[in-house]
Formats: C-alpha cells, sequence, structure tokens
C-alpha cells in the first residue's frame, strides 16, 4: 500500500475502533445494572512511590493530588472510595507486609472535604501486595451494579502468588458489571506487562502515566469511562438482507440493528476518482455478551458493481467483535480510488463507478450464544461511510445491472454476494492487514 493509502487506512481503523465502556445496557436491553456506578481508587502506597515523578514531583503526592482533582469531575451521585496497599507497614516480615492494604476512604456518596482529606492522610511505605489488595476492592464493592476497580501502580507485585492476573480473572466472573483498569506509573516493562494482564483479565483497559499531569488526565479518563452510556450516533437506517434490496446510503453516520447470524446490504453510487471508506463497530448491550460470545465473528465486506467480493486490497475486514470484554470494536474497509490509475482496466475490482455495495456480516458461536445472551434482540451496529475524493453533489441512483439481472457467465474470480467468501480467502486477509499493522 502506498504511504497515502496507509494514511487513509489508518484514519479508517481510528474511526472505527472505538474505546468506550458498555456500562448500561441500551435500549431494548434486557436486565440493565441497577444502582448508581461505584468506583473504587486502588492505589500504590509502597515505599518505591516515595521516589521522584521524573518531574519533580514524589509520586505519592502525585497520586493524592490526582485523586482529589476526580472529586471535581464526579457526579454527585457517584459512589466512590479509595482503597492503599503499602503505606502502614516496613517491607519485613514479610506476612503482615503482603497483608497491608487499608480502605482510606470506604465506598459511598461524596463529601469533597471529607474525602481530600482522607485523600492525603497516607504515605508510602513498604512492599506491594497488588493481588492482597484487589481482593478486598471487590468486596469493597459489593456484588449489585456497575463496579469499577481503577489501580494505579508503578510497579509489580511483590507478594506473590497468587498472581494478580488470577485474582482479577476470579473477580470479573464475580459479576458482569465489574471491571478493572489500571494505570502504570512511570513503570518498567515487565510491571507494565503485568498491569497490563490485570486490566484484560479485568475487562477493563490499561493506560501509561509518566508524570503527575498525565497520571491526572488517565485517572480521570479511566474513572468517567466507568460513568457513561454508550449510546450509538447516527441517523436510524435499515439495510437490506441481500444485495438486491442493499439499501442506498450517501456519506454520513448512521444505526442499525443485527440479529446474530444475519446480513445486511447497503448501497453506495460512485463516480470515477472517488474513494469508498466505511467502518461497522457492533455494540455490545452487556458485558456478559463478549464473556459467553467471544467466539463470535463479525464482518464487512466491499462488494463491485459486477457483484464480486475482492477480498483484497483491504475491501474486506474480519474479526472477534466482543473480544474485548465489554467495549466497543469496529472494522474497516476502503477501495482503490475507482476507474483511475494502473487499477483501471476493466479486469481490475475497482475499476468502474457505479453502484457498490456494503456488506455487515455478524455470525454467531455455534451455541448462539449472542442470541441467547439477549433473548433474540438484535445488537445495535454503527455504520459510518466516507467517499473521498467528492466534489458537488451526491450522484443520482446507479441504473446500472441488479442482482439476478447481469448479462453473461459471471466472471471466474467473481464471488456470489449472498456466500461468504472462502476461509483460505479471509485468512490471507487476515494475515496481509496483521503485517500492514491494520490487523
Amino acid at each position: 500500500m502506498d504511504g497515502g493509502g496507509a494514511k487513509r487506512w489508518l484514519a479508517v481503523v481510528a474511526t472505527a475502533v472505538a474505546a468506550a465502556a458498555v456500562t448500561a445496557a441500551p435500549a431494548g436491553a434486557q436486565n440493565p445494572p441497577a444502582g448508581p456506578p461505584k468506583i473504587l481508587l486502588a492505589f500504590d502506597a509502597s515505599q518505591s512511590m516515595e521516589a521522584d515523578d521524573g518531574a519533580g514531583t514524589p509520586k505519592i503526592k502525585a497520586a493524592q493530588d490526582a485523586a482529589v482533582d476526580l472529586l471535581d469531575s464526579l457526579p454527585p451521585s457517584t459512589q466512590v472510595g479509595l482503597r492503599v496497599f503499602g503505606g502502614t507497614k516496613p517491607s519485613r516480615p514479610i506476612g503482615p507486609a503482603c497483608r497491608d492494604s487499608s480502605l482510606v476512604l470506604p465506598i459511598g456518596s461524596l463529601d469533597r472535604s471529607q474525602a481530600e482529606a482522607r485523600i492525603r492522610s497516607f504515605r508510602a511505605k513498604g512492599r506491594t501486595p497488588i493481588a492482597f489488595a484487589l481482593a478486598r476492592a471487590a468486596e469493597d464493592l459489593g456484588s449489585s451494579g456497575p463496579r469499577t476497580i481503577v489501580l494505579v501502580s508503578d510497579g509489580q507485585d511483590t507478594c506473590q502468588p497468587p498472581s494478580p492476573c488470577e485474582v482479577a480473572q476470579r473477580i470479573a466472573r464475580g459479576g458482569i458489571e465489574m471491571r478493572i483498569q489500571a494505570i502504570g506509573f512511570n513503570v518498567n516493562g515487565d510491571a507494565r506487562r503485568e498491569l497490563q494482564c490485570i486490566a484484560r483479565a479485568g475487562g477493563g483497559v490499561y493506560a501509561d502515566a509518566n508524570d503527575a499531569d498525565s497520571l491526572r488526565e488517565q485517572l480521570r479518563v479511566l474513572s468517567t469511562r466507568a460513568l457513561r452510556e454508550y449510546i450509538p450516533k447516527g441517523k436510524p437506517v435499515r439495510g437490506g438482507p441481500d444485495a438486491r434490496h442493499a439499501t442506498p446510503l450517501v456519506p454520513g453516520n448512521y444505526v442499525d440493528g443485527m440479529l446474530p447470524d444475519s446480513q445486511r446490504w447497503y448501497a453506495v453510487d460512485l463516480r470515477r476518482g472517488e474513494t469508498l471508506e466505511a467502518s461497522v463497530s457492533f455494540i455490545p448491550p452487556r458485558r456478559d455478551v463478549a464473556d459467553t460470545g467471544n467466539l463470535a465473528r463479525g464482518g464487512m465486506d466491499i462488494v463491485t458493481p459486477s457483484f464480486q467480493i475482492p477480498n483484497r486490497q483491504n475491501s474486506s475486514s474480519i474479526g472477534f467483535p466482543f473480544d474485548n470484554r465489554g467495549f466497543v470494536k469496529g472494522f474497516g474497509v476502503v477501495t482503490r480510488p475507482i476507474g483511475v490509475g494502473a487499477q483501471a482496466p476493466a479486469d481490475q475490482p475497482f475499476s468502474q463507478p457505479g453502484r457498490y455495495y456494503l456488506k455487515v456480516s455478524l455470525n454467531d458461536t455455534a451455541d448462539k450464544a449472542l442470541f441467547n445472551a439477549t433473548g433474540g434482540q438484535a445488537y445495535p451496529v454503527e455504520l459510518s461511510v466516507t467517499v473521498l475524493g467528492r466534489h458537488g453533489g451526491n450522484p443520482s441512483p446507479s441504473k446500472g445491472p441488479q442482482p439476478g439481472g447481469q448479462q453473461g457467465p459471471t466472471p471466474a474470480a467473481a464471488v456470489s454476494p449472498n456466500e461468504p467468501p472462502s476461509t483460505a480467502l479471509l485468512v490471507l486477509v487476515a494475515v496481509a492487514l496483521a503485517a500492514l499493522g491494520f490487523a
């Protein structure tokens, strides 16, 4: 791919892959979480937190300042608390030091003046018993409603076993509305990998913070993310069940709904020199969808006016839409410029202006995990369509051939638009995307 194509593709992917956490079900989903969201900050107060953050501030003070600043960005209804690990006992004897974790601020409604005094009360001392603190933090949060642990540490757990990753996995299995986010504060490679593992196992995300300012920002982002309901954005649309009944679209953002093991078809009319870019995001209605449906597959293909699925040049994209455990994940596709350059000869897939099609698919697991997770309700789907190189208004609807009405034999390279492409071709596309850093 040339440099310009790579940049355009990166833009598509960046738009497609949203990082919003789903903490409440969209309209129509069952069993919404009960009660206000609860956030427990789990802060490292081990001896190493006395060190400078690299910008002139002790890390322990930077953490306290960030927590105090966070209070101003949380809604008054938020239930928030703070647990520290380390902070009261020396590193030896090891037994007491590895059980050194205190609930400095119990979970409850915000009283900012009282909370600030509690937050500034702890000091840095001792070991880093992350696994022990995570287990206690889960108990602090209880068993109902949306719950988030935001872990901040500058190093690895120094009290293993058990490993904090194993503890995070157990916590995540304890309830569909529990997540663990993690921030590495001036960490080395080993500590970063451990914290990334904790976040991944706990259904959350990991972020790096290198100084007081970046810690403050990451703490705000990961904490307030727990309070957001993800609402699909765009104009309501209903795609057709096949190419013959594809829904015509102009560039814009749309929201559809799909049942598992179904397809949606859309049509976009393109003129010479234009490039079609599109992305689709599948919205998991609840965290347990990610837990039970992690083998479900989603995909998007561009289909040419001659009803071919080229399955190359990034015009097909597939993957596991719910493997981010509750986070929105998207797929993007892009054509070459229509009818220009070396690909303009008639035997090339994007040589002719006309009506192009977008085929979106959502395939369930063998045991119908996605269908069963919502009782057979549709899954929200965001669709973004962009046409590069378009000047002036949108073209009139194409009057070209329609599915079933084309003249002459189907070209040998064609794939029926009503059939999925072969597994071998999909694997080749996935490998090519991965090699380019797009998968």
